[in-house]
């Protein structure tokens, strides 16, 4: 969803929606963490582009 909102030049709401959902996962629990952890790294890495 970040990926389309970045491509049709939403880069804030793009932001938003990565931050929330890093925050989510690891707020969860540690199966769920574990679980969804690679999620993480991409979100930091399509952030880091967003950001440029």
């Amino acid at each position: 969803m970040a990926k389309i909102l970045s491509e049709q030049s939403d880069t804030q709401t793009a932001r938003s929606y990565l931050e929330t959902m890093i925050a989510k996962i690891r707020g969860s629990s540690y199966y769920h963490f574990k679980r969804n952890r690679h999620f993480i790294g991409k979100a930091e890495k399509l952030l880091k582009t967003l950001r440029r």
